[in-house]
Formats: structure tokens, sequence, C-alpha cells
């Protein structure tokens, strides 16, 4: 009887180990295709948008650019080169 139980046991938890990894295979099939299309539908929409509006791409590239050169302090060289066209700015505020 006790052998009976045990297999019986030893049966059900095979099935659900068994079970389990089957579950576990299908969801990282399925992610992995989910994965591949979510890839391939932004490369196509990246380069519809790049045949489609290239100068739309071109400013935003330029702002993008101009945004994180502007987190970072001027140099010197920068501060020399522009300073006239500042002095003229405040010129012409007066």
């Amino acid at each position: 009887m006790k052998n009976r139980i045990s297999d019986t046991a030893t049966a059900y938890a095979d099935s659900v180990a068994d079970f389990a990894d089957d579950a576990r295979r299908r969801v990282a099939e399925r992610s992995g295709r989910l994965k591949q299309q979510t890839q391939a539908t932004l490369q196509s929409s990246m380069q519809r948008v790049l045949r489609e509006q290239p100068l739309a791409v071109a400013v935003a590239g330029l702002a993008a650019g101009a945004a994180i050169a502007a987190l970072f302090p001027a140099t010197e060289i920068e501060d020399r080169a522009l300073s006239g066209a500042r002095s003229s700015k405040k010129r012409a505020r007066r």
C-alpha cells in the first residue's frame, strides 16, 4: 500500500514537473517570437521614417545634439570665440 501511494505521488510530481517544463518552454518560445516581431516592426518603422522624412530625422538629431551639448559647460575656446557675439548682443539690448 505504501509503495502504491509513493508511486502515485512520484507520478504526480513527474507530471507537474513535465507540465512546468512544457509551460516554461512555450513561454520562452513565444517571448522570443514577440521580441523578433517587435524588432522587425521597429526596424521597418525606422526605415520608413528615414526614407520618407529624412529632414525631420536630421532636425531631430540636431536638436538632440544641441540638448546634450547644452548640458556641458562652455570651453575656454568657445568663450573666446563667442565673446564678441555676447558683447554685440549686450549693446543691442541697451
